[in-house]
């Protein structure tokens, strides 16, 4: 999903779970500078190698992607930080990323209201699945075929 933003610099992950681990490290090796935004600093311990904020400490906001990380979103309409600093981040963007897929959450519409491209998290999941589908078949050749089936699937659902 991330090929389909171009020159991308620096990178803000809002939330700091899991995903935003994995989300980062993969920023991280495409050469991104990575910045991690979190309410809480309980599971900053996991983004050491990272700079680190509380939402309330965040005073840079010049990223190029803006990710949301958080479960904000999915079941309710929740921002997955207050209005006014999104305000400021999306501002200065160019592209944002939701890892929610299958409806459009309040975060996925605000980014388009200052016309980001955006793409949500179904490209990820596509993926994960072909990574799995490979590892646990042990198959290595048939990447193209395996991810063109699993989309089909997904647009089957």
């Amino acid at each position: 999903a991330i090929k389909d933003f171009d020159n991308i610099k620096k990178a803000l992950i809002l939330g700091a779970g899991g995903t935003a681990l994995a989300l980062a490290y993969a920023l991280k090796q495409k050469g991104v500078e990575v910045y991690i935004a979190n309410r809480s600093k309980e599971r900053f311990k996991d983004f050491l190698a990272y700079p680190t904020y509380l939402y309330k400490n965040l005073q840079d906001f010049d990223f190029d992607l803006v990710v949301n990380s958080t479960s904000a979103g999915l079941k309710d309409e929740n921002l997955p930080c207050d209005r006014e600093l999104l305000d400021r981040i999306l501002l200065k963007a160019k592209f944002a990323f939701e890892v929610i897929y299958g409806r459009e959450t309040p975060f996925y519409r605000l980014c388009k209201e200052y016309h980001l491209k955006i793409k949500d998290g179904l490209d990820m999941l596509l993926w994960q699945g072909v990574f799995a589908f490979e590892l646990f078949f042990e198959i290595r050749d048939k990447r193209e075929m395996i991810k063109n089936a699993m989309q089909q699937a997904l647009i089957l659902k």
